[in-house]
């Protein structure tokens, strides 16, 4: 399976996709990871869940004190997360919207 990032000239949402490397999706903000993800792209999503998985749970684990129920809650978050992603605003930050969740 191909996979692809956002389009090379970011004025023409309609140019052809690349494919993706593990070194460019390093290299992406967030909303460009969830346009690539939208784009059809599942290792987007892998690099999200790589970089907010473990924020996450800390946060949440500081909130209610039990590790358990605090990797359940981040399990629930990340698939809302996956489910919601094309309502995410691209001019809001992705960081707030997915602690939000």
């Amino acid at each position: 399976m191909t996979t692809y990032t956002t389009p090379a000239p970011a004025t023409n949402p309609l140019a052809p996709f690349r494919p993706a490397t593990t070194s460019d999706l390093a290299a992406m903000d967030p909303g460009e990871l969830v346009a690539a993800h939208l784009h059809g792209n599942s290792q987007a999503f892998s690099e999200i869940v790589r970089r907010y998985r473990v924020r996450l749970l800390n946060f949440i684990y500081r909130m209610i004190g039990d590790r358990e129920r605090a990797e359940d809650l981040v399990q629930e978050a990340l698939v809302r997360v996956h489910r919601h992603l094309h309502r995410f605003d691209r001019g809001r930050k992705f960081s707030t919207w997915i602690y939000t969740i």
